[in-house]
């Protein structure tokens, strides 16, 4: 399960994503992925809600305003498939994404 959590200052402050569940989340090694901390390779940030998961679905340099939620939504999803194709490879997640 995905969770975005927008902030008060949103839209002008990007929302944080999790993937909640299952928990821990697990790489190809069966190793969760929490242990990678911030990773562009795995396109993960170091999680601050304990056994989730939290993702980079958008820079915060690259943040702005014009981006909505469901754009947001859309590429979390677009992680879950690059995901799927990880542990199918052993691939990092960043392979699978532009």
């Amino acid at each position: 399960m995905i969770k975005a959590e927008l902030p008060p200052s949103y839209p002008d402050s990007m929302p944080d994503v999790y993937v909640v569940s299952p928990s821990p989340l697990l790489d190809r090694r069966g190793r969760p992925l929490q242990r990678y901390g911030t990773s562009h390779r795995m396109h993960l940030w170091e999680t601050d809600r304990p056994g989730w998961t939290k993702l980079c679905v958008v820079h915060p340099d690259k943040w702005s305003a014009e981006y909505s939620v469901v754009k947001v939504l859309r590429k979390a999803l677009l992680w879950t498939t690059a995901y799927e194709a990880h542990l199918n490879t052993g691939e990092p997640i960043d392979n699978f994404l532009l």
